[in-house]
């Protein structure tokens, strides 16, 4: 899942409207408010995904082993 600002991101710059670069421009602004303010910008968060189930579906039932290189 992406926000808002990302599928802004990832539209192609010659197909942006006024309104689409308006909002990415308010969103740099806002942050650069924030940390002249002194607070760290929050990134949006999606859902949160279980890795380990999906290595299980993969792999089966034992959790692959890793090992350290020095």
């Amino acid at each position: 899942m992406s926000n808002a600002i990302n599928d802004l991101m990832n539209l192609d710059p010659l197909d942006q409207t006024k309104a689409d670069i308006d909002a990415i421009v308010a969103h740099h602004r806002r942050n650069r408010a924030l940390v002249d303010s002194g607070e760290k910008p929050t990134k949006e968060k999606g859902p949160k995904i279980d890795i380990s189930s999906l290595i299980q579906g993969l792999t089966g039932t034992e959790k692959p082993k890793l090992k350290r290189r020095v």
